[in-house]
């Protein structure tokens, strides 16, 4: 298995993401059968596909229980999954990325299973302008 596909909707390359950081993202996951196939993320702001596999199945985000914020342009949409920071937190508030930088550096965060690239969502912090 390689540790890249490319999306089948947008062509951008794609990592690896758990099978139980997608269970942990669906809105139903009782009904998703595909864990035992390796997934991918693809993080194209612009692309309809969350997660997909190696055969071109996709998830779009409407099957996930919340928005994906790398996907979104919406001030409200999330940059930390683990404390609930929106881009307008942390664009208000340096406080709030100091405050997830601490707890992650205590291992108190959940980004494999809370984060819907199952990364750490410190990296999202720096696509912020004014937020260091």
């Amino acid at each position: 298995m390689s540790a890249k596909q490319s999306c089948p909707q947008c062509g951008m390359l794609a990592g690896v993401v758990s099978a139980q950081t997608i269970q942990h993202q669906l809105k139903q996951p009782w009904q998703w059968l595909k864990a035992d196939k390796p997934h991918f993320f693809c993080v194209s702001p612009a692309c309809q596909v969350i997660y997909f596999d190696a055969t071109g199945e996709v998830i779009e985000g409407h099957a996930l229980r919340q928005a994906v914020g790398i996907k979104s342009t919406d001030d409200s949409a999330l940059i930390c999954y683990c404390f609930d920071v929106s881009r307008a937190d942390a664009k208000a508030n340096p406080d709030a990325k100091a405050y997830v930088m601490a707890q992650t550096k205590q291992k108190l965060c959940a980004c494999r299973i809370r984060n819907p690239s199952g990364q750490c969502c410190l990296k999202d912090f720096a696509m912020l302008e004014g937020v260091s």
